[in-house]
């Protein structure tokens, strides 16, 4: 797909971000002489994000063709000398603690987003369009900042290494159940126990475990039920495998969704357990009662919960607003049927536009003038669905207004 997108935009937007890592990398070390802050650890790690950074620079050099391979392999060796200066520094800023540390929380935040919306496409339904080409793209320089001023305000109240580890085991619920299900029973186990080893680590020897601070701290009790609710997890998501089990045919993205939902459940159940362990255990049972229900009508499930999210979407996206305000002239002009006959190079050039749009890559264009057939790639999904080739003729016919598309077949 690479060749059809704009891969020169990315390959600019990224040398400018990342060049402005390494800036503000210098200024920090003009800095580190008249402020009592030690900067030394945090501007080299910065530094070395600048070199990491050519990794990724590489990438999109050889998607649009730029350089050749002796560039290529030149790149390749000052990102990994980048990537091994990033991890020195990031083990020494752990050590700093403070904002230093929170930076560096912050860029493992960020790589995850990264990676999470560059494949998020493979979790929604196969009729919306995700951008996941353009997180591939800007994803990292959209989300540090981000994850920077965020962990940065959060370090202020709580330990962000104890967040972290709320993550952790949030991911490491749902990795145990969908290893479960995928009958990796030795592996889900084990990832059980250390799970556990790790929590009761933390709980009784680095933080200590003290019931009359769990009441009096708000703070501590995060941190408690960040460890503990790892059980209620375990015990709702036990109860939906077993219901995947009975039934056999429940779609994969829907126990995907709920293996992630669940866990967040059971962590804020975890609360409720301190108070008042009756009401818990009644909670938990009726979350267990309202799974089961939802998973037997799991169609109507998934039809309530994305029609909830497209239509938020809709809305804040502005949408919503651009299809009250469009004319009924300009509506009624985006007719694909027109009277003019397209040619091969008329099409070959708005097939790539309406390609970008729709993040699908145009292999060839072939046949004449009224008989034209377009072969495009990267249209479905893992599954085989259909991903995003439905809006490619709508695309399609706005940059070719007046032309007879009747003519014109698009292959998958």
């Amino acid at each position: 797909m690479a060749k059809y997108r704009d891969t020169k935009a990315a390959l600019i937007a990224n040398g400018i971000f990342n060049g402005v890592l390494l800036i503000t990398a210098v200024v920090m070390l003009f800095l580190n002489d008249f402020v009592e802050f030690n900067f030394t650890s945090l501007l080299f790690f910065l530094a070395s994000l600048f070199f990491l950074s050519f990794i990724k620079t590489r990438s999109l050099m050889k998607e649009d063709l730029v350089g050749n391979s002796f560039v290529w392999m030149l790149m390749l060796v000052v990102g990994i000398i980048g990537a091994v200066a990033a991890v020195v520094f990031a083990v020494l800023s752990f050590f700093e603690g403070g904002f230093t540390a929170d930076v560096v929380w912050a860029f493992l935040f960020a790589v995850g987003f990264e990676q999470l919306f560059k494949y998020m496409d493979e979790f929604v339904p196969s009729d919306y369009d995700f951008p996941a080409e353009f997180f591939k793209d800007y994803g990292f320089m959209i989300f540090f900042p981000i994850c920077v001023l965020v962990v940065g305000l959060i370090g202020m109240v709580v330990n962000v290494a104890i967040l972290v580890l709320l993550l952790i085991n949030l991911l490491l619920c749902s990795a145990f159940s969908v290893m479960r299900r995928d009958e990796l029973n030795l592996a889900a186990f084990i990832t059980t126990l250390v799970t556990v080893a790790v929590n009761a680590f933390v709980l009784f020897v680095c933080l200590g475990f003290d019931v009359d601070r769990l009441y009096a701290d708000g703070v501590y009790m995060f941190y408690v039920a960040s460890m503990m609710f790892v059980a209620l997890a375990v015990i709702i998501c036990a109860a939906f495998h077993l219901l995947e089990m009975a039934l056999g045919n429940v779609n994969e993205t829907y126990s995907m969704i709920m293996y992630l939902v669940l866990p967040v459940v059971s962590f804020a159940l975890q609360f409720l357990m301190f108070y008042h362990w009756k009401a818990a255990l009644i909670t938990v049972g009726a979350v267990i009662g309202i799974v089961i229900l939802m998973t037997l009508m799991y169609k109507v499930t998934c039809t309530v919960f994305f029609t909830i999210f497209y239509g938020i979407k809709y809305i804040f996206t502005g949408e919503f607003i651009r299809d009250m305000l469009k004319s009924k002239p300009k509506s009624s002009a985006t007719k694909k049927t027109g009277s003019k006959t397209p040619h091969v190079h008329d099409v070959q050039n708005a097939a790539i536009g309406a390609a970008q749009a729709c993040y699908v890559e145009v292999v060839r264009v072939s046949g004449s003038a009224g008989n034209i057939t377009v072969t495009l790639k990267n249209a479905r999904d893992r599954h085989g669905n259909n991903h995003s080739a439905g809006r490619f003729m709508d695309e399609l016919a706005k940059l070719l207004p007046g032309y007879d598309l009747s003519g014109i077949k698009v292959l998958f």
